[in-house]
């Protein structure tokens, strides 16, 4: 008789849940089974009967050794058929908390690097035989903005073109802040998968958060953009940041983007102090108070049918690494770095040194890399965080964001929210538990 690696015991009132993230199961338990199963992890017997016959059927205890973790890195060889390009660093809006710091530097990306990063991933998928490619626009400006907006359409073409030639698909998608014309939208929605779409919640607070340049409200351009994806049916998700003014507004919010974007996902995501948040004194909200809004806020999405989602307390997420910048996302900036970070893309942020690792040279109109940095960023996964081994989110939180963790530690492997990730993951599994998604074992 076999225990589930991983298993985890989570305090629930008087009793207890047992959580195995690997195994995808939780259940609720009395005391009494808790030590039968630290008894059967020495002995290896389970007392035989109906909690025995349940805990069989859901996966805590198995007849055969359960399974590790699956690796998420197969290959030290650096060949991804994915690219996200940062084709610009200005932008149309002056957000409050811009991590970038957006329009102080008006850089667009040069043709010939966009077309040297299609070529490359075009030409691994080629190699290992896989059938498709993806190129995504994001960054630290607003990619369909001024002359980025017709760089994109550049960008887009000739990678159709590509990819026909080479008999291979192209999947592309885009973050954006939405102040869009008409026709971008219809350019938009005819060309891309997937579109990222940030809106902070109702009007005023949008346009506190989310001016445009010139200071006029932002909210009426949004808003014509969410009607359009919506009438268009088109596949698209909001992401919110969450300041100390608005957390008191969390369920409002959800409401809010409910009522202009009933289709969308919603990822809820407190600010993180940096960047613009200098100058403009935008702060972060309490993380307590972020936790509680935030619990509140799940009910009302529950009710109205919203995916709600946060980074830090997914436990849908059983990886080793939380985001791709620890694995090595091919992202090129407009200067034609190569980070592996969406929030580190200037070359003068300190964290440069971390997550940049090649460039492209213009001598040889290819991509240069450095292989050393990029094990290293690697190595950040939740096996090798010493303070993660025995927390039940480790495969959800995966140690958090590296890039933040390098902000507030100085060190790749510093968490920096673990009391809130812990707090929402486990009202999550909970609640699974309670709506009987998972077997409720009522003990011995």
């Amino acid at each position: 008789m076999f225990v589930e690696k991983e298993l985890f015991v989570i305090p629930n009132g008087d009793n207890f849940v047992l959580y195995a993230p690997i195994a995808r199961t939780a259940v609720a338990v009395t005391g009494g089974v808790v030590r039968d199963i630290q008894a059967c992890e020495v002995s290896g017997c389970y007392p035989q009967g109906p909690v025995r016959d349940t805990l069989l059927k859901v996966g805590i205890l198995s007849e055969n050794a359960p399974p590790s973790p699956k690796p998420t890195i197969t290959s030290d060889v650096f060949m991804p058929t994915s690219v996200t390009l940062f084709t610009t660093s200005d932008c149309g809006l002056r957000c409050t908390y811009c991590y970038a710091s957006a329009g102080v530097t008006a850089r667009v990306m040069e043709f010939p690097i966009a077309k040297a990063a299609i070529d490359f991933i075009i030409e691994n998928a080629v190699v290992i035989n896989k059938k498709f490619v993806n190129v995504s626009f994001h960054g630290g400006g607003e990619p369909l903005y001024g002359t980025s907006g017709f760089l994109v359409r550049d960008i887009v073409a000739y990678a159709k073109d590509v990819a026909t030639a080479r008999e291979l698909k192209v999947s592309f998608s885009c973050a954006t802040n939405g102040v869009l014309s008409v026709h971008q939208l219809a350019w938009a929605t005819e060309n891309f998968n997937r579109i990222s779409l940030s809106v902070d919640g109702p009007p005023d607070i949008q346009d506190a958060q989310r001016p445009l340049k010139t200071g006029r409200k932002s909210s009426p351009f949004v808003e014509r953009t969410l009607a359009f994806l919506e009438e268009h049916k088109i596949n698209y998700g909001i992401r919110a940041t969450i300041t100390r003014l608005s957390v008191g507004r969390l369920t409002e919010i959800v409401e809010y983007l409910h009522r202009v974007a009933p289709s969308a996902s919603v990822h809820l995501e407190p600010l993180f102090s940096c960047g613009r948040c200098v100058t403009t004194g935008a702060e972060a909200p309490d993380p307590g108070v972020f936790v509680e809004a935030f619990l509140n806020a799940r009910v009302c999405a529950k009710m109205l049918g919203v995916e709600l989602y946060n980074s830090g307390a997914a436990i849908d997420r059983c990886d080793e690494y939380f985001c791709g910048a620890a694995r090595g996302n091919f992202c090129v900036t407009p200067w034609g770095d190569v980070t592996s970070c969406y929030e580190v893309s200037l070359p003068t942020d300190e964290r440069a040194s971390i997550f940049f690792f090649g460039a492209y040279d213009q001598w040889s109109q290819t991509f240069r890399f450095n292989e050393e940095r990029l094990a290293q960023l690697r190595e950040r996964r939740v096996s090798n965080i010493p303070a993660c081994d025995d927390c039940f989110m480790k495969y959800a939180c995966a140690g958090d964001c590296p890039a933040k963790s390098a902000t507030m530690t100085g060190s790749l492997i510093g968490g920096f929210r673990c009391t809130e990730n812990r707090t929402l993951g486990a009202n999550d599994i909970v609640e699974r538990i309670l709506q009987r998604k998972e077997v409720i074992i009522d003990g011995v």
